[in-house]
């Protein structure tokens, strides 16, 4: 029955997740579980009669031998009884957070003590992790800006280093191990027909592992690939064998301590005079570092993105509440003044108080001159005829209103599409881009014809503004040379992009400019 009893418990004992460590009155391991091998890499035989001291690193090893003088001497313990966290050594000599608790008894040996050990290092990542993504949320508005230009630098720091680091292989063929080790960059040369697979040092370091550690073999070094990435490896691999094609990949690799690297492999065949494959060489490049510099760019830059699009929408609000104002209060305030003054002037007699009667009337056409300011300010930030009549409408109304301004140039417009077809967020996109291109003509152009066109094709909803002005060259734009021409077109690809579609341009010197912008069918759809 005892029997029975104890080969149930040391059953329990051997399958528990948890290392079950004993130690006798002289701090020695006395009993080490399986759990125990698998958490501290030492097999029993390894383990058994050696002090606990080897399990913990030697920075904590003299509190340890204090705290067990003291239980050995008063059988007491802060300890005993909880669980405490502290930090474990592995046989390797990394170091790893644990959960320990720890059970005492005396006997008449003596006291001993059993330990149950946790490794929680996967859960203080997930713990560091999850609030590392905490303090990123709540930095990531102030520091958006800051942290694109950051990325943009690092990326160019990066290129800048990898240039200067070509520039030394080529200089100086004795500095190769240095750079590798500066580019995080190793090369490898595998022997097809012994399977022999020799790394530089540098390889090592990126596996995390000392050199001859990790067992030359082809087939080892697929068990440090994630397991999710061991099938574009292998298929890599077998197309450089079999068809001659070198490869360029990237995969991920699982380090000792379980974390996760990016890499960059890329490798070539070498055959031999019957056409089989004898030797493969190639690199190992660690790209952590630049793929989570890139998603973080590319984090900041949706932001940034979003950010946008949300200020715009804001800003034409404002445009349109402002608009508003003026057409409601000043435009009203300064029509009933208007009349108000005309309505005194007819009253008064015209050959008495002759001089106030004249300054009366010099008043009128100032006031009305500036209503008619404020109904262009008011057109301008936001007419009222897009909200009651249209996008349709206010095309034909703006063409007409830019050959009134400017006579000198005539516009032909071109309207393929029912007012229905185009959704209503978008109207205002529109009439912006052609409004910014129709300024462009104004003051860069100098042009005489000036085409618009509006159309619905399969779905897809295309603006273009042609006019046969003077042009100017695109690239001295985008370069920053021309800053006011290239602060319209900024404003125009954006509005664009930022509304789901596509933005171009195109224009020489002396051959005019054409402006497009367009929206496929999936981006109307989405926001009809």
């Amino acid at each position: 029955m005892l029997e029975n009893s104890e080969e149930r418990f040391r059953s329990v004992v051997e399958t528990a997740n948890d290392a079950i460590i004993c130690i006798d009155s002289h701090g020695n391991i006395d009993f080490w579980n399986q759990a125990a091998t698998k958490i501290f890499g030492y097999s029993a035989d390894e383990a058994l009669g050696k002090p606990l001291t080897v399990l913990m690193p030697e920075r904590f090893r003299g509190d340890y031998q204090s705290g067990m003088n003291r239980i050995v001497a008063t059988g007491k313990s802060s300890i005993i009884g909880k669980t405490v966290a502290m930090v474990g050594l592995r046989k390797d000599g990394s170091e790893f957070p644990i959960e320990l608790s720890v059970a005492a008894w005396k006997t008449k040996q003596g006291m001993f003590f059993t330990g149950i050990v946790r490794d929680v290092t996967k859960r203080k990542q997930a713990e560091e992790a999850l609030q590392k993504a905490r303090d990123e949320l709540e930095q990531l508005v102030r520091e958006r800006t800051a942290e694109l230009t950051q990325a943009n630098e690092q990326l160019q720091r990066n290129v800048e280093e990898r240039k200067r680091i070509e520039e030394v292989l080529r200089k100086d063929q004795s500095s190769l191990a240095e750079a590798q080790r500066i580019a995080h960059l190793g090369n490898w040369d595998w022997n097809i027909v012994t399977n022999e697979l020799r790394w530089s040092d540098e390889i090592y370091r990126i596996f995390g592992l000392t050199p001859q550690e990790f067992g030359a073999t082809y087939e080892s070094f697929l068990n440090s690939v994630h397991p999710d990435d061991r099938e574009l490896v292998k298929k890599a691999v077998a197309e450089a064998l079999y068809r001659g094609k070198p490869y360029s990949i990237e995969h991920r690799i699982i380090l000792p301590d379980s974390t996760e690297r990016i890499v960059h492999e890329q490798a070539g065949v070498t055959f031999d005079n019957a056409g089989k494959p004898i030797r493969m060489i190639g690199t190992v490049h660690d790209i952590t570092e630049r793929k989570r510099a890139e998603e973080a760019l590319e984090r900041s830059g949706e932001q940034l993105r979003r950010l946008s699009s949300q200020l715009l929408e804001v800003q034409e609000n404002e445009r349109k509440r402002i608009a508003g104002e003026l057409h409601d209060s000043i435009g009203q305030s300064l029509t009933a003044i208007k009349f108000g003054l005309e309505n005194a002037v007819s009253r008064l007699p015209q050959d008495e108080a002759k001089e106030c009667v004249e300054a009366l009337e010099a008043l009128i056409p100032v006031v009305q001159q500036a209503s008619e300011e404020v109904r262009q300010i008011h057109t301008d930030l936001r007419p009222s005829m897009l909200d009651d009549l249209g996008i349709v409408s206010t095309i034909s109304w703006s063409c007409r209103e830019f050959e009134r301004l400017y006579p000198g140039t005539k516009i032909e417009k071109q309207i393929d599409i029912e007012e229905k077809e185009v959704p209503e967020p978008l109207e205002i996109v529109i009439f912006r881009v052609l409004q910014e291109a129709l300024n462009n003509v104004a003051k860069y152009g100098k042009a005489d014809l000036v085409r618009v066109l509006l159309k619905e094709t399969d779905g897809q909803i295309e603006l273009a503004v042609e006019d046969n002005g003077q042009g100017f060259d695109v690239e001295d734009v985008r370069s920053g040379t021309s800053l006011k021409k290239g602060f319209g077109l900024t404003s125009m690809r954006e509005r664009t992009e930022l509304s789901g579609g596509s933005f171009a341009i195109e224009s020489a010197q002396g051959k005019g400019t054409v402006v497009r912008a367009s929206w496929p069918h999936k981006v109307i759809k989405s926001i009809s």
